[in-house]
C-alpha cells in the first residue's frame, strides 16, 4: 500500500486493468504477503500430506491470467486517460444544467476516473433517464445500494446519517468504458437532455402557474393593455429563472428558445381571451384565470 499497510485491486471484467475476475493484493509487508499467500492457496501445512490448521481458500489465480493483466499494464495509461476523456466529456455537455452534480477531483488527487457518476435532483428524474437509457439500448445503473438496506442485512446494526441512501437515490452510473466511440456518448448526452429539457420546462411551468396563483390580475378588457406584457413577462421571466434555456440552447439551437418563447406569448393571449368572453357570454361557470393557464399551456 502507498498510504495503508495493505492495498486491494479488482481486476473483474468491468475495471481499467482486467483478467476477467479476481483481483490483487499489494503490501510492503513480506509477513503479510507470505500470510496472504498462504492462506489463497488452501492454508496448506508443511507437511507431505495434506494437512490444514487453518482455515484456507482457493483464491489463487492462474498464470495465463495473471499474463493477460500483467500485458494491459503496458496501455494502463491510455485507458486512464480514456476514461478521464470520458469525465471531461461528461462533465463538458452536463455540467452547465442546475441540478446535476459531478464528483470533483480532491485538491493535490488524480483520478482514475474509472466509473463517470452524476447525481440527479430526484430519485424520479434519475430512474426517468435511467429507463429511457434503456430502451435505446443504453446501459446505466443506479448508485451502488448501501449494505444496511440489503435483505439480507435487513437485521443488523447500521449507523447511518442517511448520505449513503440519498446518493442511492439520486446516483447514476454512466457508460465510461475505455472503448467508448466517438459516437457513444453523444447519443448518451443527447438522451440526459432531452429529459432534462422537458423536466426544466415543466418547472417553468409550474413556478409559472404558483406567481399567477399568488397575483391578482384584473382581466377587465380596458386593462388588457396593460395586463399583457404582465403575463408575458411572468412566463418569460420564470422560462429564464428556471434555467430551462441553457440546455436547449446547448442541445437543440436557439430557435427552439424563439419557438417556446412564441408558445408562452400565444397562450397568455389566448388565455385573456377566453377569460373575457367567458365574462361576456358566462358560458363556462366556474373558469379561473389559473385553470385556463394549465388547460392552455398543457395543450401547447
Amino acid at each position: 500500500g502507498t498510504f495503508g499497510d495493505i492495498a486491494v485491486l479488482s481486476f473483474n471484467g468491468n475495471k481499467i486493468i482486467t483478467t476477467s475476475g479476481g483481483g490483487a493484493l499489494v503490501t510492503r509487508n513480506k509477513n503479510y504477503k507470505e500470510k496472504a499467500v498462504f492462506l489463497a492457496t488452501q492454508a496448506r501445512d508443511n507437511a507431505p500430506h495434506y494437512q490444514h490448521s487453518n482455515i484456507g481458500y482457493n483464491y489463487r489465480m492462474s498464470n495465463v491470467l495473471a499474463g493477460i493483466g500483467r500485458g494491459q499494464m503496458e496501455v494502463i495509461d491510455d485507458r486512464v486517460a480514456a476514461r478521464r476523456s470520458n469525465f471531461e466529456y461528461y462533465k463538458q455537455k452536463l455540467g452547465h444544467i442546475s441540478g446535476i452534480e459531478f464528483l470533483e477531483e480532491m485538491r493535490g488527487m488524480y483520478s482514475n476516473r474509472w466509473l463517470t457518476c452524476i447525481l440527479m435532483p430526484s430519485v424520479q428524474i434519475r430512474e426517468n433517464i435511467r429507463l429511457k437509457l434503456q430502451s435505446v439500448d443504453i446501459e446505466s445503473r443506479p448508485l451502488w445500494k448501501p449494505m444496511h438496506l440489503q435483505p439480507v442485512f435487513e437485521y443488523c446494526d447500521s449507523y447511518v446519517d442517511g448520505t449513503s441512501e440519498d446518493l442511492f437515490e439520486r446516483g447514476l452510473c454512466l457508460p465510461s468504458g475505455s472503448n467508448l466511440g466517438l459516437d457513444d456518448l453523444p447519443r448518451v448526452v443527447e438522451v440526459i437532455l432531452k429529459i432534462i429539457d422537458l423536466f426544466l420546462v415543466t418547472l417553468t411551468f409550474v413556478f409559472s402557474y404558483l406567481i399567477r396563483f399568488n397575483l391578482t390580475l384584473n382581466f377587465d378588457s380596458d386593462k388588457l393593455l396593460l395586463q399583457l406584457p404582465i403575463i408575458i413577462g411572468i412566463g418569460a421571466i420564470s422560462f429564464l429563472i428556471t434555467g430551462s434555456y441553457k440546455g436547449v440552447i446547448r442541445h437543440t439551437g436557439v430557435r427552439d428558445v424563439y419557438n417556446i418563447f412564441n408558445a408562452i406569448c400565444l397562450s397568455s393571449i389566448i388565455t385573456i381571451f377566453l377569460v373575457i368572453l367567458n365574462r361576456e357570454m358566462d358560458f363556462m361557470e366556474g373558469f379561473t384565470v389559473p385553470l385556463s393557464i394549465i388547460i392552455i399551456h398543457s395543450l401547447l
